[in-house]
């Protein structure tokens, strides 16, 4: 992608939580035309309007979603996660074995360690940088 490169459509409201004058307007709706819209799980949704929540951070689970939607990995039917702590959200559980499938996700994440009970995700967890940067290049550089 250019480094120069800056999101050329106008504004399209596509957000009730972000009006035109916020700084990054135009890279949020420019993410949503690209991927659509992505479930954040620490951002209610209001019946009628869509919220993106500018200001949450950014859950692991999230991150997740967010490249995945945009690398364009499908979850995989899976008859067990291979994250021990997904046991409970099988959609979710489904994508992160998809992506660790894909070489995505790292089997030994320092970021959520295992504890011992065998390779856990950490999905409530904030997204660390690093972990944006490992995925991201993994899931692009493939």
């Amino acid at each position: 992608l250019d480094p120069a490169y800056h999101p050329a459509a106008p504004y399209a409201g596509i957000y009730a939580d972000v009006p035109e004058s916020h700084r990054r307007s135009m890279w949020i709706e420019a993410l949503s035309e690209q991927i659509g819209f992505v479930e954040r799980s620490n951002c209610p949704q209001v019946k009628g309007e869509l919220r993106f929540c500018p200001q949450a951070p950014l859950l692991r689970q999230d991150l997740l979603r967010y490249v995945a939607a945009a690398a364009g990995i499908k979850p995989a039917s899976v008859e067990k996660s291979h994250y021990t702590d997904l046991g409970d959200q099988p959609q979710l559980a489904a994508l992160a074995t998809a992506l660790w499938q894909a070489g995505v996700l790292p089997d030994d994440d320092p970021n959520c360690p295992d504890l011992g009970r065998g390779p856990r995700f950490c999905p409530n967890a904030p997204a660390l940088r690093i972990d944006a940067a490992v995925w991201m290049v993994r899931a692009f550089g493939r």
